[in-house]
Order: C-alpha cells, then structure tokens, then sequence
C-alpha cells in the first residue's frame, strides 16, 4: 500500500481549489533510515478498467519508514489522464512527503504534453512542488513553454492535468510565428 500511495504522489497532482503555497520545503534529515529501496525501477499505477494511469521510472528511490517520505532520483513520471494526452515530468530529484501526498522537485523540471502539434509543449522551470492525487503541479519559479508556433516565458506556473490547463502566473510575455501560411 505504501508503494502506491507513493506512486500516487509522485505521478503528479489533481487540482487544487484553493492550494497550498509552500515555498521551502521540509528540511531532509540526513540521518533517516531506509526501510526499503528499489534501483533501475519501473512502477505503473492502473486505473479502474485495467489501462495504465501512471508510470514511474528512475535510478534510485529510497523510502523512509519514520515519516513516510522518499527520494527518488532521475524521476520520470508519465500521466496519462483519460481521453487526454500524456504529461511527462523529468527531475534529477524528487522529494516526497506525507506517503505520497507531495513532492518537491527542487532543482531543473522539464515537462512535456503530448499531442498534436498545435498542442504539444514543452516547458522548462525549476522548484516545483507536485499532488499527484490532485493532479496538480505548480511553481513560482522562471517558466519557458516552447510550442510550435512560439515560445512563452513567465513566472509562476499551475497545471491541471486531467483537465489539459495550464495558468502562468505573472510576467508574461510571449513570442508568437503564425503558422497558417
């Protein structure tokens, strides 16, 4: 149970209506106990009809019994919300807190949206915290978003998921090439 809660968690968060803002994390206590590990890891979480709803991969996870947390390196989460397309989100490093509730990517994010090219992205950011049972992510750090047709900057980022949104939060500014010539 504790593995998928965890998986939950990491594979990234459902919306908020009215979010949380935590811009430093916990602290990381160096001397915890690992209880259990994994290495070279895939971990998929299905949905209620058997189809894959979340994917995980990574080098190393390390999960702490005495408060639930975990750190995952090399993190690679795939959703795949149903009927939408799939969001990618890769990490040198994941912090996970309260069995899977949050987690805190605290350095270079790059999130990927699949789809059709008008729909595609690719957005580069950094500390950002995720809700995987929300299916949330949001940071209010620097955000490049790069789609065919133009390249976005902004700072501060929330992303819905399930519902294929995203809300740039201040300093918006945006390059645009019209592509229907």
């Amino acid at each position: 149970m504790g593995l998928s809660v965890l998986l939950a968690l990491v594979l990234l968060a459902a919306w908020l209506q009215q979010r949380e803002r935590v811009v430093v994390p916990p602290a990381v206590s160096t001397d915890k106990e690992v209880d259990y590990y994994l290495k070279d890891f895939v971990i998929t979480v299905m949905d209620e009809n058997g189809r894959p709803a979340q994917r995980m991969t990574g080098t190393s996870l390390m999960h702490f019994n005495d408060d639930d947390s975990a750190e995952v390196l090399q993190p690679q989460v795939t959703s795949f919300a149903s009927g939408a397309d799939a969001w990618t989100l890769t990490a040198p490093q994941a912090l996970i807190y309260e069995g899977g509730a949050r987690a805190w990517l605290p350095q270079e994010v790059l999130i990927e949206r699949g789809g059709v090219a008008d729909q595609a992205a690719r957005i580069e950011t950094r500390d950002a915290w995720i809700y995987p049972e929300r299916e949330y992510l949001e940071t209010a750090a620097a955000v490049t978003i790069t789609r065919a047709n133009g390249v976005t900057r902004a700072v501060g980022l929330e992303i819905d998921m399930a519902k294929q949104q995203m809300r740039l939060l201040a300093e918006v500014r945006g390059e645009y090439v019209r592509t229907d010539r």
